[in-house]
């Protein structure tokens, strides 16, 4: 028995020795472990939440990532316009609802010390698309969601932990976000966002801007109504898109639409 274990110990020393002599290419090895190791964790980490594990929204399989899309340009996909997304929305026939976002990292004033949060943006019916019920409080409403209405903000689950010790009490509070007062409307859960959220605000986009058609910085979600493919909703966006380039053919002629149903790793970006 002694003598199976003699050749594995030998090489051991063996490889020992010549790794001492050799620490340049030692190292290099190990990183190169290191760096496989970490490699395999993430994609395991990200395969295991996104197709393993169920998304946590009601009906998950109609939540798909929406874009303009441009066959003739270098860059194919493109971000949406606010005012393209409130046609598209009001003149589809296949999404429940479609909605937009962008991040805006924001420094809070209104606690002991200044804290810089991590911010979304977000579009008319952007918590509505997700279906998924605040753990206190309340979503966003209409008024609320307009130009010029009340500022208001749902905050992130880890962020009213850390900072109100999840005090009911924290709803109706007030956030001084880059000097402007916000109150605090509602809390959602860690489940609502794979990515550090700390607070999702209005984007209250002016009327002005709306009209600025070449204006693109939405990352685009929708819920599509029950029993509609993609490719469906797809050829539906296409058809509004196609209206839209005879109206306004300087900006919208020859764009179209991409429907993909990989929200959940867009969130993430």
């Amino acid at each position: 028995m002694s003598s199976l274990n003699i050749a594995p110990r030998s090489a051991l020393r063996a490889a020992l020795r010549s790794l001492a002599r050799r620490p340049a290419f030692a190292a290099a090895a190990v990183l190169t472990l290191a760096v496989g190791i970490a490699v395999t964790t993430t994609v395991f980490s990200v395969v295991d939440t996104v197709l393993i594990k169920p998304l946590p929204f009601p009906n998950a399989d109609r939540l798909v990532a929406v874009m303009e899309a441009n066959s003739a340009k270098t860059q194919k996909i493109s971000l949406i316009a606010p005012g393209r997304l409130e046609d598209w929305n009001r003149t589809n026939q296949t999404f429940e609802a479609l909605s937009g976002y962008y991040s805006e990292n924001v420094i809070d004033t209104s606690g002991a010390e200044p804290e810089r949060l991590t911010g979304l943006r977000v579009a008319p019916r952007y918590l509505a698309v997700f279906g998924m019920s605040p753990l206190a409080g309340r979503a966003f409403t209409p008024d609320e969601e307009r130009f010029g209405g009340p500022t208001a903000a749902v905050m992130s689950e880890g962020l009213w932990e850390r900072r109100y010790g999840r005090d009911q009490t924290a709803v109706g509070r007030r956030l001084i976000l880059a000097g402007v007062g916000y109150t605090v409307v509602g809390v959602m859960p860690a489940a609502f966002t794979n990515a550090a959220i700390d607070v999702w605000l209005p984007a209250q986009t002016p009327p002005g801007l709306l009209n600025v058609r070449a204006a693109r910085f939405l990352s685009g979600v929708g819920r599509l109504k029950s029993g509609i493919t993609i490719p469906r909703a797809a050829a539906d966006l296409a058809r509004v898109q196609q209206g839209l380039g005879e109206r306004y053919p300087a900006s919208d002629k020859g764009w179209s639409a991409s429907v993909e149903p990989d929200v959940w790793w867009r969130l993430a970006s």
